[in-house]
């Protein structure tokens, strides 16, 4: 969530602002963006171009650039993953793959989401989540469906127990009689046999691939 404050007196700045904060002064059309490295300001007027054409490169002002990022990054909290249809990876998110990546250098993502994807080398990195050919499945949280499980573990594919009967009435006065697909038996003898397999090598439903980014 973007948190405002205005001010309607000429001169107004924010003596602090947190990250990802913003302040407006609505007389001398300033906008004020808090950011891990401090305060950034933006003038909301003609003469910003030229302004920012100078020698001087004002280092004070956030560009345009760094402003739609502090909105992204109050939009999408950290660790949040999104199903993306492009192949490009845009700022402020990574590819779900299952990656090593560095415990400070990622430091926001890391204390979301710690090492419940993999510790990495055990000290200095951690790893992401690995999304791809995976689909998505609510932690049980104690719900009772899919029990036993903690967050970030993975599981593999199954199918709910269940059995197929294929019953031949007893024809043992005729001979040489073939039943295809029975595994066992190849005449009538009242004796349940089971169907041979087929299919593929996973079940699954219809699906789209598309590429899980996660925010950091």
């Amino acid at each position: 969530t973007i948190q405002f404050k205005r001010s309607s007196v000429p001169g107004f700045a924010p003596a602090a602002l947190a990250d990802g904060e913003m302040a407006i002064n609505l007389v001398d059309a300033i906008l004020f963006v808090g950011t891990s490295a401090g305060i950034k300001s933006i003038e909301l007027n003609n003469s910003m171009p030229a302004h920012l054409a100078d020698a001087d490169p004002h280092a004070q002002y956030a560009t345009d650039a760094e402003v739609m990022a502090l909105i992204a990054a109050a939009a999408m909290p950290v660790g949040a993953a999104i199903p993306f249809f492009g192949g490009t990876v845009h700022t402020g998110y990574l590819k779900a793959n299952g990656a090593a990546m560095s415990r400070t250098s990622y430091a926001d993502l890391f204390a979301e989401i710690g090492t419940s994807y993999g510790a990495g080398d055990g000290s200095t990195t951690f790893n992401l989540p690995d999304s791809r050919g995976e689909f998505m499945r609510g932690w049980d949280d104690a719900r009772g469906i899919d029990s036993g499980r903690s967050l970030g573990t993975w599981q593999a594919d199954a199918i709910k127990s269940h059995t197929h009967y294929w019953r031949v009435a007893s024809v043992s006065a005729v001979s040489g009689v073939g039943y295809p697909n029975i595994a066992g038996g190849n005449k009538g003898d009242n004796t349940a046999y089971l169907t041979t397999s087929s299919g593929g090598s996973e079940t699954r439903p219809r699906n789209l691939a598309v590429q899980f980014l996660i925010k950091y």
